[in-house]
Parts: structure tokens; C-alpha cells; sequence
């Protein structure tokens, strides 16, 4: 029980400072002066920083007489400008370049590097497991494992397609045969 009014509690305090920031926001968005609603906004922000740095560990929400926003507006000379400039603004397309862009869009990409899409190999050694799963060996040393459910034969000496196929899987069937199976490389 007294957990429960503790946490009441709690959560009617950090409402209550929620809504008394909510209120300063407001109040500095009703500033005309530009440099003045800045100075503003600055201050909060240095008064929120502030008081959490000050808040001890067993204490756990901000009290509003800590968020306190000036009512007259901050004076200029307070206002400094910004260390760094501000990113440059993209400029729009030239001609040639947004006609480049045109005609390439939506045509197939040529990778630089030619990585392999499918190998082709035969089947060493063939191990069902207790789920009905297979484990094949090739000849070249890798070891492939079947992680879908479909039923699939095949045999020692096989040959084999393992393709690449979407987000990264791989797909093996057997030569002269449409059906596939999804695997993952173990070795």
C-alpha cells in the first residue's frame, strides 16, 4: 500500500513539473523579439540541465521552483552566437545532373566487385536430423544446414546450386529439380 502512495505521488509531482515546463515553453514562445525568445529557450534548457545535475540519486523528479523562467526578456548581450556555422543548404540539381539522374533511375545497378550469386558443387555427406532437417557436407569442405520445414530427398553425390536470395539467405536445390530449400552455412 504504501508503494502504491508513493508512486501516486510521484506521478502527480512529475505531471505537475511536466506541465510547469510545458507552461515556460509557452511563455517563451510568446516573445516577439527573436534574440529575447532565443535567450529564453536557452535559459529553460540551462535551468533543466541544471537541475538534474543537482537532483540526488533518491530524489526522482525535478521541483518546478527550480525551472524558473525570467519574466522580462534576457537582455542581448547574453545571447552569444553559434561556435560552429550552420550546414550549408543543398543546392538544387543542375540540368545535366538531374537528366543523368533521370535516366538511370530505376536501372539495374552494376556492382563494382562481381561477387559470387550461386556456387555449384556435389554432395559429400547427407545427415537428417530429429526435426527432419538436413546437414550437408560438399565437397569443397562447407557444411550447409536446412532451417525451413519442407520436405526435400537428397542424396550423396548430388550436385547441388546454393543460390543467394533475399535479406541475406541462401537458397540450395538440387540440379534438374525446382523445388528449394532455405539454409545457412555452418562451416
Amino acid at each position: 500500500m504504501r508503494y502504491f502512495l508513493i508512486a501516486a505521488v510521484t506521478s502527480l509531482f512529475t505531471f505537475h513539473v511536466q506541465a510547469s515546463v510545458e507552461q515556460q515553453l509557452a511563455h517563451c514562445s510568446t516573445i516577439t523579439d527573436q534574440s529575447a525568445r532565443l535567450a529564453c529557450y536557452d535559459h529553460l534548457a540551462q535551468a533543466v540541465t541544471q537541475a538534474k545535475k543537482t537532483i540526488p540519486a533518491n530524489e526522482p523528479a525535478m521541483k518546478p521552483k527550480d525551472l524558473l523562467v525570467p519574466s522580462e526578456p534576457i537582455a542581448e548581450k547574453s545571447v552569444s552566437a553559434p561556435e560552429k556555422p550552420a550546414a550549408p543548404i543543398p543546392t538544387p540539381a543542375t540540368p545535366k545532373n538531374n537528366e543523368k539522374a533521370v535516366a538511370q533511375f530505376g536501372a539495374p545497378v552494376e556492382r563494382a566487385d562481381a561477387a559470387l550469386e550461386q556456387i555449384q558443387d556435389v554432395v559429400t555427406k547427407v545427415k537428417k536430423g530429429l526435426r527432419g532437417t538436413f546437414t550437408i557436407t560438399l565437397s569443397n569442405g562447407q557444411v550447409w544446414q536446412q532451417i525451413d520445414s519442407e520436405s526435400f530427398r537428397i542424396k550423396n553425390g548430388q550436385k547441388v546450386v546454393i543460390e543467394k536470395a533475399a535479406l541475406g539467405s541462401f537458397l540450395l536445390k538440387v540440379e534438374g529439380s525446382n523445388r528449394t530449400i532455405r539454409v545457412k552455412r555452418l562451416q
